[in-house]
């Protein structure tokens, strides 16, 4: 009979710390994830300002400066696009891990 408590409790104990291993990897996989977003992001971002310095650097006269507004618009609109889906990734990475954490929290 106590061996058999014993078993009940180790059984426990084995299925507890499994969903809490399962959810460490959960939370260190979406992190992972998140950074590698943001990692992407900050490249991408990165890159556009640095091209808009050396743009803003070749301007010579009235035509290179008109040119420059002109493009700094078609610039602004790709990068408002960009950032909404980088937001989107972000989200969606949310809404997955607490699905994910839910599911593991029901087995607890």
């Amino acid at each position: 009979m106590q061996e058999d408590i014993l078993q009940s409790y180790s059984d426990q104990a084995m299925k507890q710390y499994q969903s809490l291993i399962q959810l460490n990897s959960l939370w260190l996989g979406n992190l992972e994830k998140g950074i590698d977003i943001q990692l992407d992001a900050i490249d991408l971002y990165t890159h556009i300002n640095f091209e808009q310095a050396k743009n803003i650097a070749s301007i010579k006269g009235i035509e290179d400066l008109q040119s420059f507004s002109e493009n700094t618009t078609r610039i602004t609109e790709s990068f408002n696009e960009r950032l909404i889906k980088h937001s989107e990734k972000i989200s969606d990475l949310s809404k997955g891990l607490i699905s994910d954490s839910e599911n593991i929290w029901q087995i607890l």
